[in-house]
């Protein structure tokens, strides 16, 4: 009987052990942000209204937190410029905030916007974005453009930045107008993974229509486009470069009858093309993606491209 009692204490004891050393979750983190738009250089024009751009902000309350997003705060030089209250118990938000570069603004100069992010329990955290502003000025120039964010498909493909205009590197959704500023799009699809495409493939029009988003390809340009494996970094890629380069006829891994698109892009990935308009570039695929928060598929280039002689697209 002694021996039953002591091995009943032996079990309890350990049992206490056992519970008591399970290990507890960690803490909660602060609000996970990401910004889409990151731009290394926007052109205005000293004759025109200031150059909108539009940013989309991704938000979402840590797994491990019961509280949920409380605010926005979107700031510059620490004037609030935009102020989001959410009352309505969200735990993931995407939110839309347009900006207006001032038509005062001199050239060369770099706006910095700051974009904080709370929740409920009052845990802070950040994201911001840095625009370089040059003025346009005549006459073939080589523009860069670094880490430009592709966002490639989400629950709502609608909200995807996707679009690129290569005279401002900026990048748009679907539905942008004038679609003439539409030069690239990449979307992921499974049987091409991640492609970049011509805005007037077709096979754009499918892709998006499984997202249930109506995609026309009436009015938008044609832009050649191909993989290039003759350079090693995007340091070879200069004026004369690019100059003297001929969009190959020989597609590689073709996203459309008509050849406009390479798909099953990779890490290290070198792509050139040029658009109907006169544009030539070449970009480096940096960084592939597939995110657990904000959007599902992410593509991150560097670009080089050239300008034409002109103040740009009418």
């Amino acid at each position: 009987m002694k021996t039953k009692i002591l091995v009943l204490i032996f079990l309890i004891v350990n049992g206490l052990v056992l519970l008591t050393s399970c290990p507890a979750p960690p803490p909660p983190d602060a609000p996970y942000i990401s910004i889409n738009q990151d731009l290394d250089t926007v052109f205005y024009n000293l004759n025109e209204s200031g150059t909108k751009i539009t940013f989309s902000i991704s938000m979402e309350s840590d797994i491990f937190s019961d509280a949920y997003l409380s605010k926005l705060v979107i700031s510059e030089n620490n004037n609030v410029l935009a102020n989001f209250n959410y009352e309505n118990d969200e735990y993931e938000l995407t939110e839309t905030f347009e900006y207006i570069v001032p038509d005062t603004i001199t050239s060369d100069t770099v706006i910095t916007l700051l974009f904080e992010v709370s929740d409920s329990n009052g845990r802070i955290n950040s994201d911001d974005a840095k625009i370089n502003v040059t003025e346009w000025k005549d006459g073939i120039i080589l523009l860069s453009y670094n880490d430009v964010l592709f966002q490639g498909c989400s629950n709502n493909f609608s909200i995807n930045y996707n679009m690129f205009d290569a005279q401002t590197g900026i990048l748009h959704t679907a539905d942008y107008t004038p679609a003439i500023d539409l030069d690239l799009a990449y979307l992921f699809y499974f049987y091409w993974e991640n492609f970049i495409a011509s805005p007037d493939a077709y096979g754009l029009v499918f892709t998006y229509d499984l997202g249930g988003i109506t995609y026309s390809i009436d009015d938008k340009n044609t832009t050649h486009i191909c993989k290039v494996t003759s350079i090693q970094s995007l340091n070879e890629v200069t004026e004369d470069f690019l100059k003297d380069f001929v969009i190959s006829d020989n597609f590689i891994n073709d996203v459309s009858t008509n050849g406009i698109g390479v798909s099953n892009l990779q890490v290290g990935d070198f792509v050139a093309f040029e658009t109907e308009d006169g544009y030539k570039g070449l970009f480096e695929i940096k960084a592939l993606s597939l995110f657990k928060k904000g959007p599902t598929t992410t593509l991150k280039a560097d670009f080089r491209v050239l300008s034409v002689p002109s103040s740009g697209k009418e």
